[in-house]
């Protein structure tokens, strides 16, 4: 679990951008408590990308990511491994 804080009150999109590799495992998020994914984080190569997972009402102070690993690709090598480079939030009007 990751707490971030938020400035201000309001509806936000948010994104994450997340670490794949040989040996990252399948992963779902949940901010708040609403789930988005799962997300599928095994690639050939160390690599990131800037995932979408959806509008969000979040509240003035810290609010709450949490990972659940789910498990695994066929093709991975199964360490389960998760990474999260960073969190981007946007107001939506």
């Amino acid at each position: 679990m990751l707490l971030f804080p938020v400035e201000k009150a309001g509806r936000y999109r948010v994104w994450a951008n997340l670490t794949k590799a040989r040996d990252y495992g399948i992963v779902e998020l949940s901010i708040n408590g609403q789930p988005t994914g799962p997300f599928d984080r095994y690639h050939p190569q160390v690599a990131h990308d800037r995932l979408d997972l959806g509008t969000f009402t979040l509240k003035e102070g810290p609010n709450r990511l949490a990972v659940k690993i789910t498990g695994t690709n066929k093709k991975a090598i199964p360490r389960y491994m998760f990474g999260l480079d960073y969190l981007l939030l946007a107001p939506v009007p």
